[in-house]
């Protein structure tokens, strides 16, 4: 690995360490909000402040430019994902501890290592799912869930888990299109913010000086979560098309024969020969297999 690379690699996994936490912060001031305030209102919150901050934070595009994309109908899908996930935990928080609906929530990145191998068409193999395992127990020690009375308001924190699973696998499609991340990000803010106004219009109720706070910290903290879980999938991402070509590099140099070279020695470079093999096949470890559309 090179050290330019494994300074991208430590920069998105800080960088998803921070977003998981600032969520934590999202749920947990949620529940502090859930019993003076409404639904729509701890929503509206939520993304209120988001998409201005994303805009200027862009630099001030144009609107058609930094929507503009070619799967609509994907990225409403992957926008209505966080709202479901956000509104069933804000009703599991209410019903449940925090503790118990944090644990059941984080069942989904099983659900996602799971459908990776079916729905993308990825190699799920073993250091994934001791990965995924490792971080749940890791959680369950921290969180200390008592579920000394589990009962069926589990299933909001249950169907946050199943759209967390939805919600990657529809980022993943949109990264393996080369849709722009501030696009999909402006669409998956400006979705939650048209659902969510017209809730909090509808439910509003009076809000004291103290829950305007909160709700300013809380909108503050959504808005920095996103952009960096988005910035952080960015990341590994470049990680993992960069790891590939290095390894077909490094393993298949056997690849081009040198009496092919010298019959087109001419005409033909070495190191030009050897890179369009390796756009043309994925190496991993000795074995290469077709480029598939989700690799590029």
């Amino acid at each position: 690995m090179q050290p330019h690379s494994r300074g991208e690699t430590l920069k998105g996994i800080l960088l998803l360490v921070a977003s998981v936490s600032l969520f934590g912060v999202v749920d947990g001031l949620s529940k502090v909000l859930v019993e003076p305030q409404s639904f729509g209102q701890i929503m509206l919150a939520r993304y209120g402040l988001a998409l201005p901050l994303l805009y200027v934070v862009s630099g001030f595009p144009r609107p058609a430019t930094l929507f503009r994309t070619t799967k609509p109908g994907t990225q409403i899908m992957r926008g209505v994902a966080p709202l479901i996930i956000g509104g069933s935990m804000v009703f599991a928080v209410r019903y449940l501890p925090l503790a118990e609906a944090t644990v059941i929530l984080f069942a989904g990145p099983f659900i996602v290592v799971a459908l990776s191998g079916p729905l993308l068409g990825e190699r799920v193999g073993p250091a994934s799912w001791i990965g995924v395992v490792l971080g749940f127990i890791a959680v369950f020690m921290v969180a200390r869930p008592g579920f000394s009375d589990v009962s069926v308001y589990a299933l909001f924190p249950f169907v946050a888990a199943l759209f967390y699973a939805v919600f990657q696998l529809l980022t993943r499609h949109l990264s393996a299109a080369a849709e722009q991340t501030e696009t999909t990000l402006a669409w998956t803010l400006a979705i939650g913010l048209a659902v969510s106004l017209p809730l909090a219009i509808i439910e509003w109720v009076p809000v004291s000086a103290t829950a305007w706070a909160l709700g300013l910290v809380l909108s503050l903290v959504f808005a920095g979560a996103r952009p960096a879980s988005a910035r952080a999938r960015l990341q590994l991402r470049h990680r993992q098309r960069a790891r590939p070509i290095q390894l077909c590099t490094d393993h298949r140099r056997d690849a081009v024969r040198p009496h092919r070279l010298r019959r087109h020695s001419r005409s033909v470079d070495p190191d030009r020969h050897r890179a369009d093999h390796c756009r043309r096949h994925l190496c991993h470890a000795r074995q290469c297999r077709p480029l598939e559309r989700h690799d590029y």
